[in-house]
């Protein structure tokens, strides 16, 4: 793509793994716990002050967070904002609501959110299509039976040429049937707990023949 997307990655330094803050157009959260959100702190610090020129779109699963980063970037620049010329948060970034269906379309990349069973007030997966291809990236599902309550439900309308899933709540072999049922083309773990990756390398042996199973590391890069 012409201009970058995140979907809650960790930044660092002026970088999310790799791609320059003033570079990305839109960052995607699929729900509001620590470890999917905490690099919103970092990238909202940073173009408060250094990155003034970023402006991304920041879709949020609750708009209350919005709140609650203007009130840590407020605090954390109160002591030095006079000598600066930080700008107050909101004036270069947007925050916009993650909704039920189409919330974002660039005419480069479409985005469909789709409610799932993680948490009861705002979690989704994330149907991504671009240049012809269709990408699902589950986010946190349901904590005890994600692959078949949400995923199986998710992949009931088509193919996806790339599945992005998660494997930190329960054994990676509730994916199989789900996947034998409507196959993607390839199927990669990227969020999962050391004590399920064994299962995933179940998973991976027991579709061999079928489906591309990979686990994915951080700097990980895939061409569709």
């Amino acid at each position: 793509f012409p201009l970058q997307f995140l979907i809650h990655r960790s930044i660092s330094g002026g970088s999310a793994a790799g791609s320059d803050i003033n570079d990305i157009s839109a960052v995607f959260i699929t729900h509001k716990h620590g470890d999917h959100t905490d690099g919103l702190v970092s990238m909202t610090d940073l173009c408060s002050w250094r990155y003034k020129d970023a402006s991304p779109e920041i879709f949020l699963p609750d708009m209350k967070l919005a709140e609650l980063l203007r009130l840590w970037v407020e605090e954390a620049l109160r002591l030095w904002v006079e000598t600066t010329e930080a700008c107050p948060l909101g004036e270069n970034l947007q925050f916009r609501p993650v909704q039920e269906g189409v919330f974002f379309d660039d005419g480069t990349l479409r985005v469909t959110a789709l409610r799932n069973g993680h948490l009861p007030d705002g979690s989704y997966s994330f149907r991504l299509e671009a240049e012809g291809k269709t990408v699902l990236f589950t986010g946190d599902m349901k904590p005890t039976d994600g692959p078949t309550a949400d995923y199986a439900r998710f992949t009931q309308s088509g193919v996806f040429d790339l599945v992005v899933a998660e494997c930190a709540h329960f054994n990676a072999m509730k994916y199989l049937e789900p996947i034998r049922a409507n196959p993607p083309k390839r199927f990669c773990f990227n969020h999962y707990s050391t004590r399920f990756v064994e299962s995933c390398w179940h998973l991976r042996k027991e579709l061999e023949n079928e489906v591309p199973v990979l686990l994915m590391t951080d700097g990980y890069e895939l061409t569709l």
